[in-house]
């Protein structure tokens, strides 16, 4: 009876055991701790979140920055402790609502592979460092200048270098998450045009108000009117075979000076201005 109890707990334990592995960065704990060659920690634990990128990328390094010094636990997923998926996880959940898988190589799946020069914040990096193994068991969030934010399996979670001779060697591919690669697109479509600006119209002035009747502007009499210059008399020539007209011994015979288009122009111009004023002054 011992027996069986003793082994039904074996069992147990390996099942324990299987699920946090199944649940956690990759198939090795220590999947981040044996660093060779380089510093695997950047020299600036500080997540830069530029202005001109886009607000959802915003949001992913704002939240992504508030985890840096939580401790690792593997299998963990709050403040106490936390492992690499689970960090990509929460990220990605609390800044965009976006739901990733629990696991970095369901992760790296899930993602669209792209090249290393393709990344831009926001994205997936990936590694093999189970010895022996190329497959992803450790993931990283890219954050721009050549850097990731992660959780380290000896440090917790910070900021390490990409150039960095061990995440070098056991680089695995990038990917980016379509769902924010998406809102990226759609966010930068919804950029409203300015409004035509048209100008202003000046508006008619009024009459004071102590005298309603008046006029809004001032009539300014004409002193005389423009006399009109001498002209050359119309030569007219009489058509052959038509008679000739007699003028009658009463009247003087003579032609009348023709009248230039400047000087037409200026008439009709006076009698228009005379009319608005007798029309203005009739109201």
């Amino acid at each position: 009876m011992q027996k069986l109890v003793r082994n039904t707990i074996t069992v147990i334990s390996i099942l324990v055991l299987t699920s946090v592995i199944l649940t956690g960065c990759g198939s090795s704990r220590h999947s981040v701790s044996n660093r060779r060659g380089g510093s695997a920690v950047s020299s600036s634990q500080k997540v830069e979140i530029s202005a001109s990128l886009a607000p959802q990328s915003r949001s992913l390094l704002k939240e992504v920055d508030g985890w840096l010094g939580t401790p690792y636990k593997y299998g963990g997923n709050d403040r106490n402790g936390i492992d690499c998926s689970a960090l990509m996880l929460r990220v990605y959940n609390d800044a965009l609502n976006i739901k990733l898988p629990r696991n970095s190589r369901a992760q790296s799946d899930y993602c669209t592979p792209i090249g290393r020069n393709e990344l831009i914040p926001g994205d997936l990096v990936f590694f093999a460092t189970t010895k022996g193994s190329s497959k992803v068991s450790h993931v990283g969030m890219y954050i721009g200048d050549g850097r990731m934010v992660h959780s380290s399996a000896s440090r917790g979670v910070i900021v390490s270098d990409l150039s960095a001779d061990y995440y070098t060697r056991t680089f695995a591919g990038a990917g980016r998450v379509e769902p924010y690669h998406a809102m990226i697109k759609k966010s930068g479509k919804r950029k409203d045009k300015p409004a035509k600006e048209t100008a202003p119209v000046d508006a008619p002035p009024l009459p004071p108000a102590d005298n309603p009747d008046a006029l809004p502007f001032t009539l300014e009499p004409v002193a005389s009117l423009p006399s009109k210059p001498e002209g050359k008399p119309r030569s007219q020539s009489t058509p052959t075979d038509q008679p000739a007209m007699t003028v009658p011994a009463t009247v003087t015979a003579s032609a009348a000076p023709e009248m230039s288009a400047e000087l037409a122009r200026r008439q009709v111009l006076d009698e228009i201005i005379e009319q608005k004023i007798d029309s203005i002054v009739a109201n």
